[in-house]
C-alpha cells in the first residue's frame, strides 16, 4: 500500500467527534496502523465548514426542518513523531486551544496482506470561559483497534474500532463506540488517490444516541513531504435531534525528517 502522511483531525467537522486523532492516517476517518519513520515529525493545519438546517425526526428517514440554518467553521493543528521504531505520539489542538489531544499508536503486525496496530487517546477541555466553583472540565480515554487491507497495488481498505470513556463536569459520564472504514484507490493516477469513508458513532448516556456519516474525497501527494486532502462529510442517519449537516474539509500536511 502507498503510503500517504494525511490524517483527519477529528473536529465537528468530520462528524466523527470523539474519535481518536492526532496519530498518523492514509484517508479520511480511519487512522492506518503504520507509523511514522524514526524521528519524523508530521505538521498538519485542517480547515472545516459545516452547515445544517434541520435535524433527524423520531421516524426514521423524516428529518424536522429548525427554521434557521446553521453554520460552524474551525481550524485545528496537529503534530505526530516518530518516536521509536515501532511507536508514534501526537498532540492536536483547536485554534482557540478550547481542548488539547494527546495519542499513541503502536504497529502490532506488518504483514503482505493484513496489517494491525493499536492505539491510545486523551482529551482534555483547557476552557476559555469561566467556571464555577466544583464544577471540573471534561476528559475523554480512548482505546482503538487498526486494521489495514491491501487489495492490490492500489486499492486498500482501513478498518478502525474505537471506544471511549467521557467525564463531564456534574459527576455525568458516557461511553463511546466508532467504528470506521475507510477504502482508498490509486487508480486514476499514481499521487492522486480517491476516498471514502464511513462512520458509524454510538454514544450511551442515559439512551443510546447514534449516527452514520459517509466521506467522499480526494487526496493529492505532490511529494513524500507534502500533501492535501479535500473530502465532504455526509450524516445520512441520525437519532431523534442529531444534526442533518453536511460538511467540508480542507487539510495540509508537511513532512519534517
Amino acid at each position: 500500500m502507498k503510503r500517504i502522511i494525511l490524517l483527519v483531525l477529528i473536529s465537528c467537522a468530520t462528524n466523527c467527534f470523539g474519535q481518536i486523532g492526532s496519530l498518523s492516517g492514509t484517508k479520511v476517518n480511519s487512522v492506518s496502523y503504520n507509523v511514522l519513520p524514526l524521528h519524523t515529525l508530521e505538521f498538519e493545519p485542517t480547515f472545516s465548514t459545516l452547515r445544517y438546517n434541520s435535524v433527524f425526526a423520531t421516524t426514521p428517514g423524516e428529518e424536522e426542518e429548525l427554521g434557521f440554518e446553521q453554520q460552524e467553521s474551525s481550524l485545528s493543528w496537529r503534530m505526530t513523531y516518530g518516536a521509536f521504531e515501532n511507536t508514534e505520539f501526537g498532540f492536536a489542538v483547536p485554534s482557540d486551544f478550547s481542548s488539547v489531544e494527546f495519542a499513541m499508536k503502536y504497529t502490532l503486525l506488518d504483514s503482505t496482506w493484513l496489517n494491525l496496530g493499536a492505539m491510545l487517546g486523551y482529551n482534555q477541555e483547557l476552557g476559555n470561559t469561566r467556571l464555577p466553583t466544583g464544577i471540573g472540565l471534561d476528559k475523554a480515554f480512548q482505546l482503538g483497534l487498526i486494521g489495514s487491507f491491501d487489495i492490490d497495488s492500489k486499492h486498500s481498505i482501513d478498518l478502525n474500532l474505537q471506544f471511549e470513556k467521557s467525564y463531564f463536569s456534574r459527576n455525568l459520564d458516557s461511553s463511546k463506540w466508532i467504528v470506521t472504514a475507510d477504502f482508498g484507490s490509486y487508480a486514476l493516477h499514481e499521487n492522486y488517490q480517491l476516498v471514502l469513508g464511513a462512520c458509524y458513532f454510538d454514544s450511551f448516556q442515559g439512551e443510546s444516541q447514534n449516527h452514520l456519516t459517509i466521506s467522499p474525497g480526494l487526496s493529492i501527494e505532490t511529494s513524500d513531504r507534502f500533501g492535501l486532502l479535500f473530502f465532504l462529510s455526509d450524516v445520512v442517519y441520525g437519532t431523534e435531534e442529531y444534526p442533518n449537516s453536511l460538511a467540508f474539509t480542507f487539510i495540509v500536511t508537511t513532512v519534517f525528517e
